[in-house]
């Protein structure tokens, strides 16, 4: 839940709570000023658009109306620039803000990645980008040579919290005319009640790759200073040149290297997510023909209900930041009736 939709969804005893607890702005409040606002059913959600005027007229004196109108101020402009900067809501002082005004102390680096799982499943993963380029700048380009998608899946892994994902997730895509496995590489579910969950398909463009695609040719031992170069070229050109390279990838199929668009790779992976979707809208594979076949997790229908799921496409490709910011911005969204609760 957002800031904003928190405090509205305060009660009038919930927001004299607030106020007592004193943790953004020090209130000289008495009882009788409290009663005040309860008798005028001051909620969360008229907290945030009250005035002075409407201060003055409740029967408030001057001394809490002033207190009391510039905490909300502050409330409101911290609000605003969360809603106008969503990778606000990880910088120290908002952090700081937030946690006093939910009543949680973000003091240590397990809340704060609870914290970025939040905001993945509230479609802001700024914070969450922002960790996995810092975690791979630290790297040097030399690892990126062999960077193959399963070291890219244990890098992310090793940013999220260990109790929020299953990595491998399993599903039954086909019964007939026999059983056919599908794995969704991470599934990122709400630690609090499961109801909101994020799919991540990672795809990895790695040097080797991008380089063969563009000799022309599977390149497998290429000299350093070829992808160093590459590295470089890579870093100057603009979205719609990266997305029309070529790129050399191993297919499972066919047991051999295979040439491919950058674009079309990408558009691949959103077909293969739309597919898992639909697998997981059938709910535990017991009650249907295809379904999530995994004893990590319990599926439990939902009547009534809908619960979204964030499809997020994670592609890592080498050092390079804007590579991976321009492919990151891929996104689905879809709709689902059923709730998954990791065991």
């Amino acid at each position: 839940m957002d800031l904003r939709k928190h405090i509205e969804s305060w009660t009038s005893k919930e927001l004299a709570s607030f106020l007592k607890r004193k943790k953004l702005q020090v209130l000289h409040l008495e009882a009788n000023d409290f009663s005040i606002l309860n008798n005028k059913r001051i909620t969360g959600s008229s907290f945030l658009h009250i005035s002075k005027d409407d201060l003055r007229r409740s029967g408030l004196e001057l001394g809490p109306i002033i207190e009391i109108y510039s905490l909300k101020e502050k409330i409101v402009s911290v609000i605003n620039r969360i809603e106008t900067n969503p990778s606000a809501e990880y910088e120290k002082d908002m952090i700081y803000y937030i946690s006093q005004i939910k009543g949680k102390i973000i003091t240590n680096n397990f809340d704060k990645r609870k914290l970025m799982v939040e905001g993945i499943l509230n479609s802001n993963e700024s914070q969450f980008i922002r960790e996995i380029l810092c975690y791979h700048k630290k790297k040097s380009l030399r690892s990126f040579r062999d960077y193959n998608e399963n070291s890219f899946q244990t890098a992310i892994e090793l940013i999220l919290p260990s109790n929020c994902y299953i990595s491998e997730m399993r599903l039954i895509v086909e019964k007939i005319p026999k059983y056919k496995y599908g794995f969704i590489d991470l599934f990122l579910c709400d630690i609090s009640c499961g109801t909101f969950s994020a799919v991540i398909e990672l795809k990895l463009f790695n040097l080797i790759g991008l380089l063969s695609g563009e000799m022309g040719r599977w390149v497998g031992n290429p000299p350093f200073k070829s992808l160093i170069d590459l590295d470089k070229k890579l870093q100057t050109e603009s979205e719609e040149e990266l997305l029309n390279r070529n790129y050399f990838y191993w297919s499972k199929e066919e047991l051999k290297y295979k040439s491919i668009k950058v674009k079309k790779y990408i558009d691949n992976g959103k077909i293969q997510l739309n597919n898992y979707i639909n697998i997981l809208k059938k709910g535990d594979v017991s009650q249907n023909e295809v379904g999530v076949f995994d004893e990590r997790i319990n599926v439990e229908t939902v009547s009534g209900k809908e619960f979204i799921y964030n499809l997020i496409l994670l592609i890592c490709p080498t050092k390079t930041e804007k590579l991976f910011r321009v492919f990151f911005s891929v996104r689905l969204t879809s709709v689902s009736s059923i709730m998954v609760l990791i065991n």
